[in-house]
């Protein structure tokens, strides 16, 4: 196996958000400038484009549709949409910096409740990784059977700070949620807010 896959790149971002195909490959590829989420976050800077394992006839289906209504707006910037063949997944496929995260958008890739404000974004060539829930460090997930190097320093405060605004954010979320059950005193609000802040703590795994 090639060294790239038993050392990454130096230049790649040590975080990285999972999101599934096709959708990942709009980013590098047609110019989606919009990443939705139904949570927000604090974190600005370059993070690796991971592409889910999993993908869907259905998910690709409203890819289709999304993507030809973007084109009869004149919006669409790819040459074409793939085959569903024809897509990589189950690890690393490019980079964009996450320059902000809005709550509306004029973006035809907006469709709420958050959207990471994309930019930069450019492919790699692919590296096979696990993939993980919110942001994650990927190269603790990666496919190789070499044992990677040590993490710098500089990489791990990087990983640290996106952990602790993930961890802020999901806080704030938990907080709103119990409140709101306090209010209306219902218990099974409350299991749920709890659930919701332990699934963050934990990183809970996607494939």
């Amino acid at each position: 196996m090639p060294d790239l896959f038993t050392q990454p790149p130096a230049d790649l971002p040590r975080i990285a958000l999972s999101i599934r195909q096709p959708w990942a490959w709009a980013i590098i590829n047609a110019g989606k400038d919009i990443e939705n989420r139904d949570w927000s976050t604090k974190f600005r800077g370059p993070v690796c484009i991971h592409a889910a394992k999993r993908m869907t006839n259905g998910e690709f289906d409203k890819f289709v549709d999304l993507s030809r209504w973007i084109v009869s707006k004149g919006r669409w910037t790819g040459d074409f949409i793939p085959e569903r063949k024809a897509l990589s997944r189950g690890g690393i496929v490019g980079v964009c910096d996450i320059v902000d995260c809005v709550d509306a958008s004029e973006s035809p890739w907006f469709l709420g409740r958050y959207g990471f404000v994309l930019r930069n974004a450019r492919p790699v060539e692919f590296l096979p990784a696990k993939g993980a829930l919110r942001f994650f460090d990927w190269q603790r997930n990666i496919e190789a059977g070499a044992a990677m190097a040590e993490p710098s320093d500089d990489m791990e405060i990087l990983y640290l700070r996106a952990r602790v605004a993930e961890l802020e954010d999901a806080a704030r979320i938990a907080e709103s949620a119990i409140n709101d059950a306090v209010f209306c005193n219902d218990l099974s609000g409350l299991a749920m807010a709890a659930m919701t802040l332990s699934i963050a703590i934990n990183g809970s795994m996607i494939t």
